[in-house]
């Protein structure tokens, strides 16, 4: 479908009811929910030229803006259609948007937005450019409100992405689509293709299970957002056949798209610049027939942390408990340190689907708060909020926290509490305020049969993981 939507002329979009048969209002009459008013307030002359004037009543008038999104646009943000994840790709892919809702049509295009109920063309009045196109007003602002959205992969788009507008706009959609519902969890990934196909032409990107290979360390540390508590693993298994192969897969817990619930994937230029805060990992994923490894990372055109000089200086400021020594993945390393995957297993394994890597590993104690909330009475009694769970050193020392989730995540996940394993995926630290303590973005991890899986993510006070005597180990990640 994406590539239909990208070239169709023009995409009718209804945007009203409840259901994909509830119609396009004013095409009939009396199939609008509100009746305009008219309001005369210099009436009609015969006996002169003056036509009169006369205010009539357009949308229904809403006291709540949201999203910061105009009372206009905000029965398309409100409707059942923006809630939906195949939608999603049906408004980024079109060039050209009609959309119906129950009051008014929207015309939606790269130029801007035009609607019923108000009038921003001037045809008289020409924009002095090669494309002398007639000035129309641009409503397009920072936030990703449907009727904001330009068109992926269109003219203008390749004309004027740039390496930050890139990546933040990559960072905003994937925190749209993870809000929105779908029948069929298992759809994760399908109705979200079309957006990561449309990514890659863009910069000859390459993602796997929608995290961008040419920052894909640094995409491990994804996290729920901080006012939304809703996380939880997605168990359902993909709709399609896919993956090497050609079967219904389970999705990865260490990639967004294997959890349900909002997301907050941080890859944006803002949190590279200066080294704030970077991988401490380096990904191989597995090959079969033959059996080998083969790095994640790779560049794209608009990959501006790839030079020779910059990995240097990133290598030289690698932390005392990071060991550089057998950073690269081999079978004798495998077979040796996971000895449970044997060469047979891995071969029946989806090909992209564990990670392979070194990382230092220290364990903690995890405090649920399922457990923190019960003296208080029950889940989210504090401001409307639950507890920040919390990591404690062997001491019962704070030293650092967990993502809230969802209460559905802490009753699944009751075992994960008590002394838990962690292992560091990135590090942040500030170059202007060397005095700053430095904080280790670590997974929370739980072992089955060789292989580990993400149960959180956390921040931990470097000096403390440094305290717990960490570990190197090589770490199989599904």
């Amino acid at each position: 479908m994406g590539n239909i939507y990208r070239e169709a002329f023009v995409t009718i979009i209804a945007a009203s009811g409840d259901h994909a048969n509830a119609g396009l209002p004013g095409i009939r009459p009396g199939s609008r929910s509100s009746n305009q008013q008219l309001v005369q307030i210099i009436p009609v002359n015969a006996t002169s030229k003056h036509a009169g004037l006369a205010l009539a009543s357009t949308c229904s008038s809403r006291s709540v803006i949201i999203n910061g999104s105009s009372p206009s646009e905000q029965d398309v943000d409100q409707s059942v259609w923006s809630t939906r994840a195949w939608t999603f790709q049906e408004r980024c892919m079109s060039r050209r948007c009609l959309v119906f809702t129950s009051e008014q049509v929207h015309w939606v295009c790269d130029g801007a937005v035009f609607c019923e109920e108000s009038s921003f063309e001037h045809p008289n009045l020409y924009e002095k450019s090669e494309f002398d196109t007639p000035l129309r007003l641009e409503l397009f602002g920072g936030n990703a409100v449907p009727l904001r959205m330009k068109s992926l992969d269109g003219p203008l788009d390749r004309m004027t992405i740039t390496s930050r507008g890139f990546w933040t706009r990559y960072k905003r959609y994937v925190g749209v689509y993870s809000h929105r519902r779908m029948s069929f969890q298992g759809d994760i990934y399908d109705a979200f293709s079309a957006v990561t196909e449309a990514f890659g032409r863009l910069s000859q990107e390459q993602f796997l299970w929608g995290h961008p290979r040419s920052r894909f360390g640094i995409s491990l540390s994804w996290r729920s957002p901080s006012s939304n508590y809703t996380l939880y693993r997605r168990t359902e298994k993909t709709t399609l056949p896919m993956t090497s192969l050609n079967t219904q897969v389970c999705l990865p817990s260490w990639s967004w798209m294997g959890w349900v619930g909002a997301v907050e994937f941080l890859v944006d230029d803002a949190r590279l610049e200066r080294y704030v805060e970077r991988s401490v990992v380096s990904c191989f994923e597995h090959r079969s027939f033959p059996l080998r490894f083969a790095p994640i990372q790779r560049n794209n055109r608009f990959d501006l942390y790839s030079s020779s000089e910059e990995k240097q200086a990133q290598a030289q400021e690698l932390p005392t408990w990071h060991k550089c020594n057998g950073e690269d993945v081999i079978w004798r390393n495998v077979q040796h340190h996971l000895p449970e995957l044997t060469e047979a297993r891995l071969q029946r394994e989806p090909e992209g689907h564990i990670l392979f890597f070194w990382a230092s590993s220290a364990k903690f104690i995890v405090e649920s708060p399922l457990d923190l909330d019960q003296k208080r009475g029950g889940w989210s009694t504090y401001f409307g909020k639950p507890s920040q769970p919390s990591i404690k050193d062997h001491e019962g020392t704070s030293i650092g926290s967990l993502d809230h989730m969802g209460e559905r995540h802490w009753v699944q996940t009751r075992q994960t509490t008590g002394l838990q394993e962690f292992v560091a995926v990135g590090r942040r630290a500030l170059q202007e305020l060397p005095g700053f303590p430095a904080i280790i973005l670590a997974l929370q991890v739980r072992w089955e049969n060789g292989v580990a899986e993400r149960v959180n993510i956390g921040e931990i006070e470097e000096a403390a993981w440094i305290a717990a005597d960490p570990t190197w180990k090589l770490v199989a990640l599904r």
